[in-house]
Protein backbone atom coordinates (compact mmCIF):
# COMPACT_ATOMS: atom_id res chain seq x y z
CA UNK A 1 0.00 0.00 0.00
CA UNK A 2 1.43 3.46 -0.89
CA UNK A 3 1.98 6.23 1.51
CA UNK A 4 0.16 8.85 -0.39
CA UNK A 5 -3.17 5.85 -0.57
CA UNK A 6 -3.06 5.49 3.22
CA UNK A 7 -2.89 9.51 3.47
CA UNK A 8 -5.91 9.74 1.58
CA UNK A 9 -7.38 7.10 3.25
CA UNK A 10 -6.66 8.67 6.85
CA UNK A 11 -7.96 12.18 5.54
CA UNK A 12 -11.28 10.53 4.34
CA UNK A 13 -11.63 8.43 7.76
CA UNK A 14 -10.50 11.74 9.93
CA UNK A 15 -13.86 13.64 7.45
CA UNK A 16 -16.08 11.08 8.42
CA UNK A 17 -18.20 10.76 11.52
CA UNK A 18 -17.39 7.01 12.14
CA UNK A 19 -15.41 5.16 14.98
CA UNK A 20 -13.70 2.85 12.71
CA UNK A 21 -12.71 2.33 9.21
CA UNK A 22 -11.29 -0.37 7.70
CA UNK A 23 -9.89 -0.98 4.38
CA UNK A 24 -8.47 -4.07 2.30
CA UNK A 25 -6.88 -4.65 -0.66
CA UNK A 26 -4.87 -7.48 -2.08
CA UNK A 27 -1.66 -7.72 0.32
CA UNK A 28 -2.72 -5.97 3.05
CA UNK A 29 -5.58 -3.78 5.07
CA UNK A 30 -5.40 -0.80 6.96
CA UNK A 31 -7.73 -0.05 10.08
CA UNK A 32 -8.15 3.62 11.38
CA UNK A 33 -9.77 4.26 14.71
CA UNK A 34 -10.86 7.23 16.44
CA UNK A 35 -9.64 7.66 20.61
CA UNK A 36 -12.19 6.14 22.42
CA UNK A 37 -13.67 9.01 24.67
CA UNK A 38 -12.03 11.64 22.69
CA UNK A 39 -14.19 14.34 20.43
CA UNK A 40 -13.34 14.97 16.92
CA UNK A 41 -12.66 18.32 18.04
CA UNK A 42 -10.42 17.74 20.60
CA UNK A 43 -8.09 15.18 18.73
CA UNK A 44 -5.20 17.10 17.04
CA UNK A 45 -5.17 13.68 15.09
CA UNK A 46 -8.13 11.86 15.77
CA UNK A 47 -7.42 8.67 13.94
CA UNK A 48 -4.90 5.74 14.84
CA UNK A 49 -3.60 3.50 12.16
CA UNK A 50 -2.19 0.15 11.91
CA UNK A 51 -1.47 -2.01 9.46
CA UNK A 52 -2.08 -6.00 9.67
CA UNK A 53 0.90 -7.42 9.76
CA UNK A 54 -0.24 -10.64 8.50
CA UNK A 55 -0.77 -9.28 5.16
CA UNK A 56 1.63 -7.44 4.96
CA UNK A 57 4.68 -8.81 2.11
CA UNK A 58 8.07 -9.35 3.65
CA UNK A 59 10.05 -6.48 3.28
CA UNK A 60 7.48 -3.98 3.32
CA UNK A 61 7.26 -2.17 6.95
CA UNK A 62 3.81 -1.00 8.51
CA UNK A 63 3.16 2.70 8.36
CA UNK A 64 1.70 4.35 11.22
CA UNK A 65 -0.24 7.48 10.80
CA UNK A 66 0.17 8.11 15.03
CA UNK A 67 2.88 7.58 17.48
CA UNK A 68 0.40 6.67 20.14
CA UNK A 69 -0.61 3.19 18.25
CA UNK A 70 -1.08 0.49 20.72
CA UNK A 71 -1.35 -3.12 19.95
CA UNK A 72 -4.72 -4.01 18.85
CA UNK A 73 -5.15 -6.26 21.69
CA UNK A 74 -4.66 -3.23 24.55
CA UNK A 75 -7.21 -1.20 21.99
CA UNK A 76 -10.62 -0.80 23.82
CA UNK A 77 -13.44 -2.37 21.82
CA UNK A 78 -15.58 -0.08 19.73
CA UNK A 79 -19.28 -0.63 20.16
CA UNK A 80 -21.21 -1.57 17.14
CA UNK A 81 -22.39 1.45 15.21
CA UNK A 82 -26.32 1.14 16.03
CA UNK A 83 -28.35 -0.81 18.28
CA UNK A 84 -30.30 -1.47 14.40
CA UNK A 85 -27.67 -3.80 13.18
CA UNK A 86 -27.99 -5.66 16.42
CA UNK A 87 -31.52 -6.29 15.95
CA UNK A 88 -31.14 -7.24 11.89
CA UNK A 89 -29.00 -9.44 12.51
CA UNK A 90 -31.19 -12.60 13.07
CA UNK A 91 -32.75 -11.17 9.35
CA UNK A 92 -31.54 -11.55 5.93
CA UNK A 93 -29.90 -8.19 5.38
CA UNK A 94 -27.36 -6.63 2.74
CA UNK A 95 -24.55 -5.06 4.10
CA UNK A 96 -21.73 -2.33 3.37
CA UNK A 97 -18.87 -4.04 1.88
CA UNK A 98 -17.47 -0.58 2.09
CA UNK A 99 -17.56 2.60 3.56
CA UNK A 100 -18.35 5.75 1.68
CA UNK A 101 -21.41 7.38 -0.21
CA UNK A 102 -24.49 5.56 -0.91
CA UNK A 103 -25.75 5.83 -3.96
CA UNK A 104 -29.70 4.60 -4.70
CA UNK A 105 -29.82 5.36 -8.91
CA UNK A 106 -27.38 5.44 -11.38
CA UNK A 107 -27.47 9.49 -12.10
CA UNK A 108 -29.48 12.15 -10.27
CA UNK A 109 -33.32 11.95 -11.38
CA UNK A 110 -33.12 8.83 -12.55
CA UNK A 111 -35.26 5.86 -11.18
CA UNK A 112 -33.59 3.93 -8.23
CA UNK A 113 -32.07 0.73 -8.77
CA UNK A 114 -34.30 -1.05 -6.12
CA UNK A 115 -37.29 0.65 -3.95
CA UNK A 116 -39.40 -1.77 -1.61
CA UNK A 117 -41.09 -4.77 -3.00
CA UNK A 118 -38.82 -5.39 -5.98
CA UNK A 119 -37.86 -8.59 -6.90
CA UNK A 120 -33.87 -8.59 -7.59
CA UNK A 121 -31.75 -11.52 -9.26
CA UNK A 122 -28.47 -12.54 -8.39
CA UNK A 123 -26.12 -9.67 -9.81
CA UNK A 124 -28.49 -7.24 -10.01
CA UNK A 125 -27.20 -3.90 -9.06
CA UNK A 126 -28.83 -2.35 -5.70
CA UNK A 127 -26.89 0.80 -5.56
CA UNK A 128 -23.46 1.85 -6.07
CA UNK A 129 -21.22 3.06 -3.07
CA UNK A 130 -18.22 5.69 -3.95
CA UNK A 131 -14.98 5.32 -2.54
CA UNK A 132 -12.21 7.70 -3.40
CA UNK A 133 -14.17 8.71 -6.75
CA UNK A 134 -14.40 5.50 -7.61
CA UNK A 135 -17.52 3.79 -7.90
CA UNK A 136 -18.58 0.39 -6.77
CA UNK A 137 -21.58 -1.54 -7.67
CA UNK A 138 -23.42 -3.70 -4.94
CA UNK A 139 -25.03 -6.51 -6.61
CA UNK A 140 -27.39 -8.66 -5.26
CA UNK A 141 -25.61 -12.14 -4.32
CA UNK A 142 -28.71 -14.21 -4.38
CA UNK A 143 -32.22 -13.89 -5.90
CA UNK A 144 -34.50 -11.96 -3.25
CA UNK A 145 -37.42 -9.63 -2.64
CA UNK A 146 -36.31 -6.03 -0.91
CA UNK A 147 -38.33 -6.12 2.05
CA UNK A 148 -36.82 -2.76 3.64
CA UNK A 149 -34.40 0.13 2.58
CA UNK A 150 -32.25 1.29 5.64
CA UNK A 151 -30.32 4.13 4.04
CA UNK A 152 -30.91 6.87 1.57
CA UNK A 153 -29.53 8.61 -1.26
CA UNK A 154 -26.36 9.85 -0.68
CA UNK A 155 -26.27 8.63 2.86
CA UNK A 156 -22.67 8.12 4.34
CA UNK A 157 -22.26 4.44 5.07
CA UNK A 158 -19.72 2.56 7.05
CA UNK A 159 -18.33 -1.14 6.40
CA UNK A 160 -21.03 -3.73 7.52
CA UNK A 161 -23.77 -1.46 8.21
CA UNK A 162 -27.31 -2.91 6.85
CA UNK A 163 -28.66 -1.42 3.63
CA UNK A 164 -31.78 -3.73 2.84
CA UNK A 165 -33.54 -5.85 4.32
CA UNK A 166 -34.40 -8.92 1.92
CA UNK A 167 -36.60 -12.08 1.57
CA UNK A 168 -34.78 -15.24 0.35
CA UNK A 169 -36.81 -16.58 -3.09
Amino acid sequence: MEIEKIRQLTELAAASPFAEFIYQEEGGSLTLRREAGRAAAEAPDPMIATAARESVPAGHVPVQADASVQPQSSQTPIPSASLAADTLAAEDVITSPLVGVFYTAPSEGADPFVTLGSRVRKGQVLGIIETMKLMNELEAEEDAEITGVLVENEQVVEYGQPLFRIRKL
